[in-house]
C-alpha cells in the first residue's frame, strides 16, 4: 500500500525523467523482480490446485484458488500500477482521476485479499467444529457468497477515501517520488482516520484469521494424537493444508503490519526516513510474491502438486480428458469435510 507521506509539492509541466536516487532505483528493481517471481510462482501454484487431484479435492480448494488469483492479480497488475509511477517521479503526467479513484481499482485488491483469506480461515474452522453441518458451506451458492463477500466489504471500506471522507488519495511528490499517497481531508472531524482505515482493512480480518487457524490446528492436532496410527489420510491432509495456510497468515502479518503500524503511530519518522519507507513498501508488496515459497516448503501436497505441474503431467492428463475442474463439491458418505467428490454441474 502506498501510504507514504502527507506532504506534497507542486508539480511541473514537463517530465524531468525518473528518479535517480540509488535507494529508489534499488527499491524499484527489487520490487519488479520480486513481483516477476510472484507472477510465475503464483501461476504454478494455481495450476497445481487445479490439476493435482489431492489438492483439488480439498474442501477449501475453490477458496484457496480465489486467494491465489487475487495474489496473481496483485503481483501482475496492482503492484506495478502502484510502483511504476513512484519511480517515474513527480513530474510524470498522471491522469486527473488516477489518484482519486485508486481505492476502487487498486487498494480494493489489498483489502479483498485479507478478507478472502479470512473467509478461507472461517471455512476451515467450520469443517472442524461443525463437520455434520459442513455440507451447507460446500454448496455452489455458499461458495459464490464466500467469494463475493470480501470484494463487497473491501469496496465499502474504500468508498470512504474515494469520497474523501476522513482520508483522500493525492499525488505524492516528496523525495522526488511520483504516484499517489493517502492524506487527511481538510477539517476532518474523524479521529485517526488512517488508523481506522487500516483497522478495517487489515487488523480485523487478520485477527479473525489468527483465531480460526489456531483453533483448527489445535483441534486437528489433538484428534491426530488421540487416534495415532489410525488417523485418516483426510484428517492428516486437513492438518497439513491448515498448517500451510497458518504459515501464510504469519507471513501476511509480518509483511503488512510494519508499514501500517509505523505509518499510524510514527508518521513523522516514517515520512522523514526514505530508506525505512522504501523497505517497508517492498515488504508490504512482497506478501503475495513470497507466499508460494511457504506453500512449497511446508506442504508435501503442494510439493507434489507443483512437481506435477513442472513435469507437465497435467497437460498429458488434460489431453486425455482425465482432469475434472473443481466446479462444485459434495460431502462424501463418510461425512469427512476434507474428503470430497467434485462434479461438473
Amino acid at each position: 500500500m502506498n501510504n507514504l507521506s502527507l506532504k506534497t509539492n507542486a508539480s511541473s509541466d514537463a517530465w524531468s525523467g525518473p528518479c535517480t536516487d540509488s535507494r529508489i532505483v534499488g527499491w524499484f528493481i527489487a520490487t519488479i523482480l520480486t513481483n516477476g517471481f510472484g507472477v510465475v510462482s503464483n501461476f504454478i501454484v494455481l495450476l497445481a490446485l487445479i490439476v493435482y487431484k489431492p489438492l483439488r479435492r480439498s474442501s477449501s480448494s475453490l477458496l484457496i484458488i480465489h486467494c491465489i488469483v487475487i495474489d496473481l492479480y496483485a503481483t501482475a497488475i496492482a503492484v506495478p500500477i502502484d510502483t511504476i509511477p513512484l519511480y517515474l517521479g513527480p513530474t510524470w503526467p498522471l491522469p486527473p482521476t488516477f489518484c482519486k479513484y485508486q481505492g476502487l481499482y487498486l487498494y480494493i485488491t489489498y483489502a479483498a485479499s485479507q478478507y478472502a483469506s479470512a473467509v478461507l480461515a472461517f471455512h476451515r474452522l467450520t469443517a472442524v467444529i461443525c463437520p455434520l453441518k459442513f455440507k451447507i458451506f460446500t454448496k455452489r451458492s455458499a461458495i459464490v457468497i464466500m467469494i463475493l463477500t470480501p470484494w463487497v466489504i473491501s469496496a465499502i471500506i474504500n468508498i470512504f477515501p474515494t469520497a474523501e471522507v476522513g482520508l483522500k488519495v493525492v499525488p505524492f511528490k516528496t523525495y522526488g517520488l511520483g504516484g499517489c499517497t493517502f492524506a487527511l481531508t481538510p477539517n476532518t472531524t474523524i479521529p485517526k482516520p488512517f488508523l481506522l482505515y487500516t483497522t478495517a482493512s487489515y487488523y480485523i480480518p487478520t485477527f479473525f484469521m489468527g483465531i480460526c487457524y489456531s483453533t483448527v490446528l489445535l483441534k486437528t492436532q489433538r484428534e491426530i494424537r488421540l487416534k495415532g496410527q489410525t488417523a485418516s489420510v483426510a484428517l492428516r491432509r486437513r492438518f497439513e493444508i491448515s498448517r500451510t495456510l497458518f504459515v501464510s497468515f504469519l507471513w501476511l502479518c509480518a509483511s503488512v503490519y510494519p508499514i501500517n503500524l509505523v505509518a499510524s503511530f510514527a508518521s513523522r519518522r516514517f515520512a522523514a526516513d526514505l530508506s525505512l519507507m522504501l523497505f517497508l513498501r517492498w515488504l508490504s508488496t512482497s506478501f503475495g510474491c513470497m507466499n508460494p515459497i511457504f506453500f512449497w516448503t511446508t506442504s508435501k501436497l503442494f510439493q507434489a502438486g507443483i512437481g506435477t505441474v513442472m513435469k507437465c503431467q497435467w497437460f498429458r492428463r488434460l489431453r486425455r480428458g482425465n482432469i475434472t475442474m473443481p466446479c462444485s463439491v459434495t460431502i462424501s458418505k463418510a461425512r469427512d469435510p476434507d474428503r470430497l467428490t467434485f462434479s461438473k454441474y
